[in-house]
């Protein structure tokens, strides 16, 4: 069905990296959110007022709740395709985060909302009793339908998730059937009080919400965490990792590479910068050639913005054959270090080596000064030994 929509409202729905074509999703995604959350807020208050039951009327609660959450959606997907502008160099992508973000906190809210009420109705269980007549079935009937209506929803948000890699509408799909699990417990709970339990209605009715208020808050967590660590910078996926190393190396050209970072701003919108490694006595033009092919090709397979910093090696010097061999066998009994950038260079009548050693973040000082010390009385005294210590991950 969701198929159909897409094709009626969204012409060339399948353009997905075309920003408009995205924020059009993202916009359908919100609308078809408001319409049913409404319609199902008056059949779940109205059901839950009828028959006295407080976990439907919050239940209901919820849904009007997440009509707001589509709304987020909708301004979401306008905002975030905001073209760049003067203070905003790469964009607006951002904001989908942000606008997670907020569809999480509100998600935790109405389990932290629903828990306490639970633990009030198991504590204070004769302030309300199920009221049970002829029209109860088809109140449940009635509930059954909308809580079909909850899975449909949740099977077009992780469509258009999946289709756009929103991971804004990702977490409308989690909401959505956190709701359907809700109201495939609120019915369980109502038949279980019509057939069997009818005067234990009220403690099956807020134990079972319980369980789901809780695992509503784990999601809602879950979430926030996931999101939490985009925005404030988490390393890159081992995928593009690998695509960018293979895309760099197949390049005869290229003696290896370093630094590789990866900045995020939107799902669409990544930039990279790597260090690479090429023979010093390469001409300036071609080894520029040779970058700019592997930025294009880098963009076209992966659709990442990368740029590249020479370093030139004398891979024919027999003394930077046998300065790096020194540094080699030094370093081999310590794990997570490496080095590059090493260069040989005179200055002031006197011959420099100057290196990058690259430390694991897991390297405390102590370790790092005995590394230093051991490169400064071991490698050749006729040189003066500069080292330049960076701190990261080391694969």
């Amino acid at each position: 069905m969701i198929k159909l929509i897409i094709k009626k409202f969204i012409k060339n729905n399948e353009e997905t990296t075309n920003s408009k074509i995205k924020e059009k999703y993202g916009i359908l995604s919100g609308v078809l959110g408001i319409i049913c959350n409404i319609i199902l807020f008056g059949i779940k208050l109205t059901i839950g007022l009828l028959i006295n039951a407080f976990s439907i009327v919050s239940d209901a609660i919820n849904n009007l709740t997440d009509s707001f959450s589509s709304i987020v959606s909708i301004i979401s997907a306008k905002l975030s395709n905001k073209s760049p502008d003067k203070n905003h160099p790469f964009g607006h992508g951002r904001i989908e985060y942000i606008a997670t973000l907020i569809v999480s906190f509100v998600i935790i809210l109405l389990g932290f909302e629903l828990l306490v009420t639970s633990i009030e109705k198991i504590i204070n269980p004769n302030n309300s009793s199920l009221i049970i007549n002829n029209s109860t079935w088809i109140m449940i009937i009635i509930l059954t339908i909308s809580l079909l209506i909850k899975i449909w929803m949740f099977s077009y948000n992780r469509y258009i998730a999946k289709k756009i890699n929103s991971t804004l509408i990702k977490a409308t799909s989690i909401d959505s059937i956190i709701d359907a699990l809700i109201t495939f417990v609120l019915i369980l709970s109502l038949v279980c009080g019509l057939l069997w339990f009818p005067n234990k209605y009220v403690y099956i009715d807020a134990i079972l919400s319980c369980f789901v208020a809780i695992f509503i808050f784990y999601n809602g967590i879950k979430i926030i965490k996931n999101t939490a660590n985009i925005l404030i910078g988490k390393s890159i996926n081992q995928e593009d990792k690998e695509k960018i190393k293979n895309i760099i190396l197949n390049d005869k050209n290229i003696l290896g590479y370093h630094d590789l970072l990866v900045h995020e701003y939107g799902i669409d919108n990544k930039f990279a910068s790597v260090h690479v490694e090429i023979d010093s006595n390469m001409n300036i033009l071609e080894a520029h050639e040779i970058i700019d092919k592997i930025e294009k090709k880098c963009y076209e397979l992966t659709k990442i913005y990368l740029t590249i910093h020479v370093d030139p090696i004398d891979i024919n010097s027999n003394e930077y054959q046998k300065i790096k061999m020194q540094i080699d066998y030094y370093l081999k009994p310590f794990k997570h270090v490496t080095f590059h950038d090493l260069r040989i260079v005179n200055k002031n009548n006197q011959k420099q080596i100057l290196v990058d050693l690259i430390l694991s973040f897991e390297i405390k000082d102590d370790e790092k000064n005995k590394i230093i010390s051991i490169l400064k009385n071991n490698i050749d005294p006729n040189y003066d030994l500069q080292v330049n210590v960076i701190n990261q991950f080391v694969d």
